[in-house]
Order: structure tokens, then sequence, then C-alpha cells
């Protein structure tokens, strides 16, 4: 349970100045559910981590990126200084 909290944490720094408070909440929502996943799965295939480090901070970290340019909004993102290239529309 806190190692899910911890990869919410970890997913909400990439996009934490651009995003509202429910995509936010999402993205936290979705990191719990990605650390859940891969920590299962590195259980199933008899991958050594004792602390989960790969499973909270590489796939939370992925999970949080790749919402960063879906989830943050325009006026967040002008107020925030940065382009409007930063966002997955923009880029594709």
């Amino acid at each position: 349970m806190l190692n899910s909290a911890l990869a919410g944490l970890v997913s909400i720094t990439a996009c934490c100045s651009t995003v509202n408070t429910g995509p936010a909440a999402f993205v936290g929502i979705a990191a719990g559910f990605t650390y859940y996943g891969t920590s299962f799965l590195m259980l199933k295939y008899k991958i050594d981590d004792p602390v989960d480090g790969v499973a909270i901070h590489m796939t939370a970290g992925i999970t949080g990126i790749i919402l960063t340019g879906l989830l943050s909004s325009d006026a967040l993102v002008k107020r925030a200084g940065y382009d409007m290239d930063f966002k997955v529309g923009h880029q594709v």
C-alpha cells in the first residue's frame, strides 16, 4: 500500500506544475496500478528486486512522463514557461 503511494508521488513529480487537481489524482492512481502490475510481474518471473525500486521508480516515472504530455493544461504549461511543443498532441 505504501509503495503504491510512493509510486504516485514519483509519477506526479514529472507534471506537478502543468496539471490541475483532477488529472493529478488520475496520474497518482494510474501509477499505483502500474506499480502493482510491475511488482506482480517481477514476482512471477522471479526477478530479484527486494525493495521494488524498479517497479516504483522506473515504471511510475515512465507513467508520469507519458501522462504529462496527455493531461497538461495549456494555461499551466504557458504559466510554467514551457513551449507548447511540450504536449504530446503538438509533438505528433
